[in-house]
């Protein structure tokens, strides 16, 4: 019932954003309950809405470990130690958050949105995992099965990295400019 002529329709575009973002990455940490998960990070800085934060809304998962923000090599450094990096971005319908390519080049199987790029650039269940949010429980049960079969996610994480490294490096995105 709101007056279109009256209605701050940016605001409301950015509380949806940050809603559809958050509901997202929420459903997906808490479908995964076999194997440990580590969240970095806290509420966006320019969020003016949130009021809580992974403390709330992650509270009771026992396999969820929290850690504060870190500074963004930092992040690169964590990913060379995982073997998974979830990657939610429900905002980007034909393109991919730069934590896709980052995972392939630092070792780490991406668990991402399936979406027209990630579906055409990656093969599902052996480069990466995809995933909508209707079919997020799923997601628990590949991720076990990979980890149990670490010949399968190495290879899956080559071959990834092989694309990405042929086609999504900041210097290939320059000579395309």
């Amino acid at each position: 019932n709101l007056d279109p002529e009256t209605a701050d329709l940016s605001l409301l575009f950015y509380y949806l954003d940050h809603y559809s973002r958050g509901k997202d990455r929420v459903d997906l940490i808490k479908a995964i309950t076999d194997v440990p998960v580590h969240v970095f990070g806290g509420p966006s800085e320019d969020n003016t809405i949130e009021k809580q934060g992974w403390e709330h809304y992650l509270k009771g998962q026992k396999n969820v470990t929290l850690h504060p923000p870190l500074p963004y090599g930092e992040s690169l450094e964590i990913l060379k130690k995982s073997k998974i990096c979830l990657n939610s971005m429900p905002f980007f319908k034909w393109g991919s958050h730069e934590r896709l390519f980052n995972s392939f080049a630092c070792g780490a199987l991406p668990v991402t949105t399936d979406n027209l790029f990630s579906r055409e650039e990656f093969v599902d269940g052996e480069e990466a995992i995809l995933y909508l949010n209707k079919s997020v429980g799923e997601v628990n049960d590949k991720i076990v099965a990979l980890l149990k079969d670490e010949d399968k996610r190495q290879a899956g994480v080559a071959k990834g990295r092989e694309k990405v490294m042929a086609r999504h490096t900041w210097d290939t995105r320059v000579d395309q400019l």
